[in-house]
């Protein structure tokens, strides 16, 4: 069971963070939001070291299959750690760079933004979040839903008791933990 922290409520609104702020400034306004919300929802995190790209990808896959229907907003970044990407990956990765030059400013490779809404940003999605260095999901309140970082060597996602369960079934034999337990386990 969650513990939640001290705030307004479940369901409360969250000041919307301007898209105009650097990603930097976007995510530490988010942290300082999340610190004072409370939810009916867990922070979890993968508690292993995802090496296996098929293992990798089948994690973030069951990540995204579980909370696509509450994410609102995706950021990922077109960039990866790895030197030979599997065709779907390179695929993706070249339409995501296309996606970033559209917008005429900043680093076409970072914080691409998807629109859920769209079939084919939720094909690009499952196709490069394992790749990534970096994929950020939000929900309409900005609320961080899943948080996926150095192709996939960090998974994180913050989920309802029922997409914990989703997760955990699609998972089999990766172990995930909350965040807490993480933290009791540091010296």
């Amino acid at each position: 069971m969650s513990e939640p922290s001290r705030g307004p409520g479940p369901g409360a609104p969250l000041a919307r963070v301007p898209r105009e702020l650097p990603k930097w400034a976007r995510r530490l306004a988010l942290a300082a939001t999340l610190c004072i919300v409370s939810s009916p929802l867990t922070a979890y995190l993968i508690d292993s070291g995802l090496d296996d790209p098929a293992e990798a990808e089948r994690a973030c896959h069951a990540v995204l299959q579980a909370v696509i229907p509450r994410v609102e907003t995706a950021f990922i970044d077109a960039y990866t750690d790895v030197d030979e990407l599997p065709t779907h990956a390179k695929a993706a990765q070249a339409a995501l760079f296309e996606m970033g030059r559209a917008r005429g400013e900043g680093d076409p490779g970072m914080a691409i933004d998807l629109d859920v809404s769209q079939p084919e940003h939720v094909r690009l999605l499952y196709a490069f979040a394992s790749w990534s260095i970096g994929t950020e999901l939000y929900d309409d309140g900005m609320r961080w839903v899943a948080y996926i970082s150095d192709t996939a060597s960090s998974v994180s996602f913050n989920v309802t008791e029922e997409e914990a369960v989703s997760i955990r079934a699609a998972l089999k034999d990766i172990p995930m933990i909350t965040h807490l337990e993480h933290d009791r386990r540091r010296p």
